[in-house]
């Protein structure tokens, strides 16, 4: 029998990825693939964290699993509500399985044992402060009730912005006339869309509201502005001022230079991620 191998997983509301590692830590093989929210769609997700994981092992030169020995630590969106953890993992067939909520393994990779807060902010968003071996937690409550300053949650309040510039509650600007255009019949098919979007569909528009600031659009400034000030309250509330800083996350990292000085300059460069989180705990895992 061959050395069991350690599978780490990271979903997300935007895509999962996957690798492979060998006991020591050398990364063998690694995919990406569709989103992975157990909460916003248990079977899909199930579906392409299956693909995602049969394809990093493609990547690492194995074409099959054929040797069910293997540790796999999955950390994926969605796994706080109800019993999705456990659904998961009974369908999945590896020696040794973990499912745990994508913002454990973040804090495994990017926190480790050290002080500090982490901010991830993605499709979705969570916060986390370490603090002498005592881990706290807040948000990652989903779209509609949470997951404050993500990109799902911009794009939301984009759309909430250009329903105002149609009201004359807010000025228009370019940016208001370019969603309303791309959306056809305008307020209409804004309110239909958000009526059955998933968290994703509404990130998409995440990086059209960034080029809009960059660009000086007033509606996009209203909108980051907001976000920005929500954004620092948490991290205040959270301690965040205090002590390192880490804001991770494909939309986090685009707020760090629209944050206030004391915010600023605690910020750290993670030495880390969720794949090298997973990898740890799983290698916990294998030492027994």
């Amino acid at each position: 029998m061959s050395e069991p191998l350690i599978v780490a997983v990271d979903g997300g509301g935007t895509q999962c990825r996957a690798a492979i590692f060998d006991a020591a830590g050398r990364q063998l093989g690694h995919a990406a693939g569709a989103f992975a929210n157990l909460a916003t769609d248990f079977e899909a997700s199930r579906r392409h964290l299956t693909e995602v994981i049969e394809a990093a092992y493609r990547n690492a030169g194995i074409p099959e699993q054929t040797d069910r020995s293997d540790i796999a630590v999955m950390g994926i969106a969605g796994t706080e509500i109800g019993d999705h953890a456990t659904r998961l993992e009974g369908v999945l067939d590896f020696a040794t399985v973990r499912v745990m909520s994508d913002r454990d393994i973040a804090v495994a990779g990017i926190l480790g044992d050290r002080n500090g807060s982490l901010a991830q902010i993605g499709t979705g968003s969570f916060f986390a402060r370490q603090h002498d071996g005592h881990l706290s937690y807040a948000g990652g409550w989903g779209l509609t009730l949470g997951d404050e300053c993500s990109g799902a949650w911009l794009g939301r309040e984009l759309l909430r912005a250009v329903l105002m510039t149609h009201d004359g509650l807010l000025e228009r600007s370019p940016l208001a006339e370019q969603i309303a255009s791309d959306f056809g019949k305008g307020p209409d098919d804004i309110v239909m869309f958000a009526a059955t979007a998933k968290p994703a569909d509404f990130a998409r528009l995440a990086p059209i509201l960034f080029k809009a600031q960059e660009s000086g659009d007033s509606l996009a400034s209203h909108v980051l502005a907001h976000a920005v000030t929500d954004l620092e309250r948490i991290l205040t509330a959270m301690s965040m001022d205090g002590g390192d800083l880490f804001i991770t996350g494909g939309v986090g990292v685009r707020y760090k230079p629209m944050l206030a000085e004391t915010f600023r300059n605690a910020l750290k460069d993670p030495a880390g991620d969720s794949l090298s989180g997973a990898f740890t705990i799983g290698s916990r895992l294998l030492k027994g």
